[in-house]
This record gives structure tokens, sequence and C-alpha cells, in this order.
């Protein structure tokens, strides 16, 4: 199959306020002030409620929130606007108005959720004042926001996902705008072996990674740092699988082996961030292991179930905002040529293959964030195991060595 120019073919254009031309100067001028007042009122606000230590309360940890909640909401759509108004070039790519159409989506519905749990706080603030401090805890907080910015992630990217996956006018936008992943293609006589054999790994990889997860949720011997963490793991070892066998063996069983364009950029970003994740939970599994045998004394006060909440929360969601923007800055290139993928999922360097022109630039950001992403949670993994091995061959006996290393088993 071939493709004459994606990018060139897939541009949406934002009439705005086209039709009185006479005006945009204006109307530039007055959006400019309004997102600026709103970001500063709003940057104000997160600033008062962070350094004054009298306001170090639920209320206003979720009211700060919501003000930062605000300037991303502001900033997904007036920026895009202003420098339409200023350029008069109302173009947008396909991609870039995936992306604002997530962004301003997740935004809306964090919104209502984060305004649902302010009116939870009010009500048990005012409804049961003796109770608040306990059930408002910092702890419980943190989860409710960290609930509010997570939960609705996969349903608006189902909902992003199955807008553009709508035919298009002009012909049929989705015909023009489809990969074809080649995988197994050259031996379709082992298709059906192939099938089987990676059906059998996914179901093996999901359900030993299933019972880990919920023993570690369930037993109580078992409600420790260290389990916690590797509970975490195994969710995540599945969400990484679920990403790209499920689709291999639909490509395998029907032989339809084309995805769409956006499909394909949301499996790379899933890839990519879950990726990231892994990298991040393994550097904090190495830091607990570290604090277990070499600060024992202080592991329960630093290893409390706040830390590692936020820790795990934050290998979550610190890698999202840089593959989003990997994602985005990949499939903003100009695609000609093959459309065809020679891998089983859409992965970075086969989809830069069929890129126009030089992708030098791209390259070079793909690999630094490689780098960064990987070296500096291999360099603490390899920091806290040196001291962990050091610590440990300093134990006396051979039984108290094998006890320490055992511990770290999990990790390994």
């Amino acid at each position: 199959t071939e493709i004459s120019n994606i990018t060139t073919l897939v541009e949406f254009v934002l009439l705005g306020f086209s039709d009185i031309p006479n005006l945009h100067w204006v109307l530039f001028g007055i959006f400019l002030v309004i997102y600026l007042t709103i970001l500063m009122c709003n940057s104000i606000i997160i600033l008062i409620t962070r350094i004054d230590s009298a306001l170090q309360t639920p209320m206003y940890f979720f009211l700060s929130n919501f003000s930062f909640l605000e300037i991303c909401y502001v900033t997904v759509t007036m920026p895009r606007m202003l420098m339409d108004l200023s350029t008069q070039k109302g173009t947008i790519s396909f991609f870039a108005c995936v992306a604002q159409m997530f962004f301003f989506l997740t935004f809306g519905s964090l919104e209502c959720l984060l305004l649902t749990v302010m009116a939870y706080d009010r009500y048990v603030a005012i409804c049961n004042p003796l109770h608040y401090p306990l059930i408002m805890n910092p702890r419980k907080c943190v989860q409710l926001v960290t609930i509010s910015w997570v939960s609705d992630i996969p349903f608006v990217i189902g909902q992003t996902c199955q807008i553009f996956s709508l035919p298009f006018s002009e012909g049929n936008l989705t015909e023009l705008i489809e990969f074809v992943l080649l995988d197994f293609a050259d031996v379709p006589h082992l298709q059906w072996l192939l099938f089987g054999l990676f059906s059998i790994i996914y179901i093996i990889i999901v359900m030993s990674n299933g019972i880990i997860f919920l023993i570690t949720k369930l037993d109580p011997a078992l409600q420790t740092p260290m389990y916690y963490f590797l509970g975490n793991f195994s969710f995540l070892e599945i969400c990484y699988v679920s990403v790209t066998l499920p689709r291999m063996l639909m490509n395998l069983c029907t032989q339809r082996r084309t995805i769409s364009l956006v499909a394909c950029a949301t499996q790379m970003c899933c890839i990519l961030v879950l990726g990231a994740t892994e990298c991040f939970l393994l550097a904090v599994m190495a830091y607990d292991r570290y604090m277990d045998i070499c600060n024992p004394l202080h592991y329960l006060l630093v290893m409390n179930h706040k830390i590692c909440v936020q820790l795990v929360a934050g290998s979550w969601i610190s890698g999202i905002p840089v593959q989003i923007g990997q994602t985005f800055q990949i499939f903003s290139l100009s695609f000609c040529g093959s459309n065809l993928i020679d891998h089983f999922f859409c992965d970075i360097p086969p989809i830069l293959k069929l890129a126009c022109g030089d992708t030098f630039v791209s390259e070079m950001l793909v690999y630094t964030v490689a780098v960064l992403i990987v070296t500096i949670p291999f360099l603490l993994i390899l920091i806290s195991y040196s001291k962990i091995i050091s610590m440990v061959l300093q134990l006396p006996s051979a039984t108290s060595r094998a006890k320490a290393f055992s511990t770290c088993s999990s990790h390994l």
C-alpha cells in the first residue's frame, strides 16, 4: 500500500473568528488579557496555598490542585486560538487535533471529579467536624486527587480513538491514514501455531501477575512496602503486555493487519509511558531494598504508607507528559512512500523509517529521552545494590547474609 503524504491529507481548518477578520487584533488583545489574568490569578492561589502554613488544610490543598487544573485547561485551547488570530493560519494537523481533544476531555472530566471531591470535603468539615481530621487526612487527600487525575484517562482515550476512527469527508480519510503491521506476514503457514503460542504466553503472564497482585492485596502478612511495590509492578506488567499482545493475536487470527493513525499513536504512547513507569518503579523498589537493609531502624519511618503511595504515583505519572510530547512530535512528521510497519506493534524506529525528509532532530530527541529515562533509574539501582552488597558482606554469619539477599529476590 502506498501513501503520498499523510500530513498534508489529514489537516483540519479551525474557522474560529474567520467571519470577522477586521476584529482579529481586538479579539487577540482581549483573549490574551483573559489568558494572562487566568494564569496569574491561579498561579498566585497555588503559591499562597503552598507557602502560607496557615493554609495547609485539605480545603486549600484541593483548591490549589483546582487552580493548577484551570491553568492546564485554558492552556489546551487559548494559546492555539491566539496563534491562529495572530497568524491568520487556522489549520491544525490531524494528530494535533486528536491531542487537543484528548486533553480537553481529560481536564474537563477531571474538573467535574475534583469539584465532587471538594464538595465532599466541605460536607465532612461541616456535617462531621469531629471526624474531619481523621477522615480527610493527608493520605486520603492525596489519594482522592490522584484518583481524580488518573481515573478518567482510559475512558477519554477510548472516546478519542472512537471519534477519530470514524470516516471523514473528502473521500475516506481513515483509508489514507492507516498503517499495516507486517509482524509475521512472511510465515503465513505458521499463523495458527504462533497464535496458540502467544495466546499461552499472554494468559500465563496475565494469570501469574494477577495472582501476585491479588495475594499482595489480600494477605495481611504481605502488607509491607516491598510487596506493595511488587503488587504495583505485577499490575504494570499486565498493562504492558496488554498494549501489544492482544492486537498481535487479533492480527494473527483475522489476517487483517491495518491499524489507524490514532490507534498506532495511542499504542506507542501507552508503550512509552508504561516503559518509563517500569524503569522508575524498578528504581523505587531498589531504593526500598536499600532502606530496608542499610537503614533498618529508619525503614518504617521513611517508607511509610504515604511515601509509598507518593513514590508509586510519581512513577506512574512522571513519564506521561514527556511521552505524550514525544508521541506528538513523532506523529507530527510528514509520512510518504510505504505505510508498511516492519514490526508487530507501533514502535518508534519503524515509524521514523516511514517519515519523509530529515529525521535527525527527532531521532536525537528520542535517544535523549531514552537515555535519561533508562540511565538515571539504572544508576540509582546500581548505586542502591552496590551499597546493599557492601552492607550484606559485612554481616557476620552466612545465614544473615542469605536472609538479607533473599529480601531482594522479588526485585531481581
